[in-house]
Parts: C-alpha cells; sequence; structure tokens
C-alpha cells in the first residue's frame, strides 16, 4: 500500500514501513492515520513491524497541520493517537534510522520497541528554535532519558550524536558502518522473528504496566501473572 509517502508491504511476519515524502520526510496526517491503522490492528501473522526511510533524513517533523479549527484538532488529535498506539500496539516495532531525526520523528525512533541507526545520525529537539514547547514529546520523553535530560534537550535543540542517544535510551543500536545498517537491522528482525510473538506481546504489556503502578504493588502483580502462566502451562500439558 502507497499512502502519499507512506508505502507499506506485507511478507510473512514482517509488515515493512518506507517513508519516502520528500525533503525531511516530514510526516503528513494521512501518514500518521495509515501506521495508526497499522500498528492497532496488524494483518494477521504480523508479528514485527519495520520502519525506514528514504533520502538523507529520516524524519525530521511532522508537515504542518490544516487550517481550521476542526480539522487543526483531527490532525491533532491523530498525532496524538499514533503516539499512544505505538506504546500499545501488540506487534513489536523497529525503527532503521539511516538519517538525522528531529522533533516528531525522534518520537518515532525513540518509541520504537527497537531503533537502529547509523553511526553519523544525530537526533534532536528544535521546536524551541521555532518559539514553542515540544507538548507532544515531553509528555513521553521524561520517562526514557529523565527529567533533567528531559528539560536539557528540550531546552536547547542540541543534535545527540547516535551514540549517545543510545546511552540515553533514545537508540537501542548503532551499528558499525553506515552500509551496515539494513544487515544489522535484518539480523535483529530474524532473532525476534525466531521468538514468540504472543510472548512478545505479554513482555511489552507488562513493562508498560509496572511502569504505571508504584513499586510496592508490582510484586503482587508479577505474582498473579505467574501463578496464571503456571496453571495455563499445567493445563496445556495435561493428557486429554
Amino acid at each position: 500500500m502507497n499512502d502519499r509517502g507512506l508505502t507499506i508491504d506485507v511478507h510473512g511476519a514482517v509488515a515493512r514501513v518506507r517513508i519516502d515524502a520528500g525533503p525531511g520526510n516530514l510526516f503528513t496526517p494521512e501518514m500518521t492515520r495509515s501506521l495508526t491503522t497499522l500498528l492497532r490492528t496488524p494483518p494477521e501473522g504480523v508479528h514485527v513491524v519495520r520502519v525506514s526511510a528514504s533520502g538523507p533524513e529520516f524524519c525530521v517533523g511532522r508537515a504542518p497541520f490544516r487550517a481550521g479549527a476542526g480539522p487543526l484538532r483531527e490532525d491533532v488529535d491523530a498525532l496524538v493517537e499514533l503516539v499512544e498506539v505505538m506504546q500499545r500496539t501488540p506487534v513489536v516495532t523497529v525503527a532503521e534510522v539511516q538519517g538525522d531525526a528531529a522533533g516528531f520523528g525522534v518520537g518515532l525512533v525513540a518509541l520504537s520497541d527497537i531503533a537502529v541507526a547509523a553511526p553519523g545520525v544525530g537526533l534532536s529537539f528544535p521546536e524551541v528554535d521555532a518559539g514553542f514547547a515540544p507538548a507532544l514529546v515531553l509528555a513521553w520523553l521524561g520517562d526514557v532519558v529523565g527529567k533533567r535530560m528531559a528539560f536539557w534537550l528540550a531546552a536547547t535543540g542540541v543534535r545527540v550524536p547516535a551514540e549517545e542517544a543510545c546511552q540515553l535510551g533514545l537508540l537501542t543500536h548503532v551499528a558499525e558502518e553506515e552500509a551496515g545498517l539494513s544487515e544489522v537491522t535484518s539480523s535483529i528482525v530474524e532473532l525476534l522473528c525466531s521468538k514468540p510473538a504472543r510472548v512478545h506481546g505479554q513482555i511489552k504489556e507488562l513493562v508498560r504496566l509496572y511502569a504505571s503502578v508504584p513499586e510496592e504493588r508490582r510484586g503482587a502483580i508479577a505474582a498473579d501473572r505467574l501463578a496464571f502462566g503456571a496453571l495455563q502451562r499445567s493445563l496445556a500439558e495435561a493428557p486429554r
């Protein structure tokens, strides 16, 4: 499927998403809605969604919202919805970052379960130079890099090199060479696909659940999940 800058192809357990929207690969409302639909209701059998981009940049932000109160609100809501779906989708998301990412583009990278970048890539939040605070970015950035670092990145717009971004948690892997990025990403996707998709969905759910409850409640939740899982396995193994 090709939707004005976003191409989606499904091959077995992998859905490949390609951003090709011209200079900067700015994310349009149409692209936002297409990716949201894919992540909310992935095709049957899809385990991994791999997002890559064409051109020298991965994505340096979003395209301007439409004019008018109604369309503007629709576009804003769609953007918020995509961020929420990226955090809740049952499939594993992998970002293959060949070029710089900025603003919303960093969100696509950092909110993916796995993010692999070429060594020369940089990530930044330049909204401060345009005169506004990145409200949607700050909704999740502190959870990833910590509150003080979130302030620093948003307050300065500084470009963070790939290795530092990996240390901060905005990336998970940095390829040794730019030419090897696709190969490294493919090996990661292959490894992920060799594991049970159902278990990956459970891991994502638990990570999100534990982050949302007080520390003193986590043990009780873990005990309930362990007991339920053991019961399921015993029932599955019982003679019929």
